[in-house]
This record gives structure tokens, sequence and C-alpha cells, in this order.
């Protein structure tokens, strides 16, 4: 009689080998996500890109980038949004729609500042020239401009930042090595405990 099982052997191996090669997919990935995070950021301190002759669309092949728009506009209600001013307190960013010079560019979204409370500003007028950092344009957020100097009587909002993308591609690499260990020393484990038992029925024993 065989010690070893063939077929649970074959599964568990199988499975030992699909959660090995997640953690070195995983190992990859994070190799990746730190280029990516370091272009991003030497991307803050290249000079502002202009985006008036299409601002949306060329806002978003810039994330985090420095950028310059040139906003003209009458009166607007503000969309306050939740996030946080310079210093780390949570409340809300107000962003505006800001329509460029050009007719019929798509419109960037301004945010022209922070406050506490979702009602410090319920009418702006914004015009002229404006200058912040671009957001990352991914997620189910909206492409925004963060600009430098907030409209009174708001605070500076935090400008985005690429350290606030998730990179947690090691810590998964980790969990996917440790469940395939975990697999192994469990099957060992049942392969001990069974084996007493095949050798009881084993005649030549």
């Amino acid at each position: 009689m065989r010690a070893v099982p063939i077929l649970p052997t074959l599964v568990v191996a199988a499975a030992v080998a699909v959660m090995v090669a997640l953690g070195f997919w995983q190992m990859d990935r994070a190799a990746w996500k730190a280029e990516l995070l370091q272009d991003l950021r030497e991307a803050r301190t290249l000079p502002p890109i202009d985006l008036d002759a299409a601002p949306l669309n060329a806002a978003r092949g810039h994330p985090f980038r420095r950028a310059e728009v040139t906003c003209v506009y009458g009166p607007a209600m503000p969309q306050p949004q939740a996030g946080r001013n310079r210093q780390g307190a949570t409340g809300y960013r107000y962003l505006v729609p800001c329509h460029p010079a050009p007719h019929g560019a798509p419109p960037l979204l301004v945010d022209i500042g922070f406050a506490r409370s979702p009602d410090a500003l319920r009418e702006v007028r914004i015009a002229g020239r404006f200058e912040g950092t671009l957001s990352s344009g991914t997620g189910e957020g909206p492409m925004f401009l963060t600009a430098d100097r907030p409209q009174p009587p708001l605070e500076p909002s935090a400008p985005p930042s690429p350290d606030e993308i998730p990179d947690n591609h090691m810590m998964y690499a980790g969990q996917w090595f440790f469940f395939a260990l975990v697999a192994v020393v469990i099957y060992i484990l049942a392969l001990l405990r069974r084996r007493p038992k095949l050798v009881d029925r084993d005649p030549k024993a």
C-alpha cells in the first residue's frame, strides 16, 4: 500500500505552486509600483504645464504634475468634497468648474480651498490664472487642480500626492508565501497522522 496518496498530493502541490507564483507576481508588482511612484514624485518637480488649450484632456496625461490654467467663468456653486488641509485636518475641499478661454474646451475642476464645514462658501466667481497641482485622475474621484492660493475665506487644501497611492504588494506577497507554507505544514501533519493506519493495514508489517 502506498504511504503517500497520489491525488491529494498533486492537488496540494498544485495549490502551493499557484500560491508561490502569486507571491512572486506580487513581488514583481511591488517593483513596478516603486518605479511608478518614483516617476510620479519626480513629476512634481517639473515645470508647470499649460492647460489652456484642452485642460481636462491634457491634465489626465500628467498626474500629480504642476499645472496652470486660465479660467473664464461667472458665478458658480462650489461642490464640497471630503478632503484635508495642508496641516492634515479633515473637512471639505471646494471644487469649481474652470471653463478655459478657448471656446468648447472641456472644463477642469479647480480646488479653490478647504473648510471644516460643507457650507462655508455658497457661491463664488472665479476668473484668471490658477496654478497648482493636478490630481491622479484615477479611481472614482474627478480630475482636478488644487490651487496654490485659496479663495477667501477658505484655507489651502492639501495638494494631491502620490504618497496616497496604496502600495501593499510586498505585504500581499508575504501573505501568499505564508499561505503556501501553511498548506505544506498542514498536509505533512495530515500524512503523519494517516501513516500509522497505513502501517497497521500492511500485511508485511
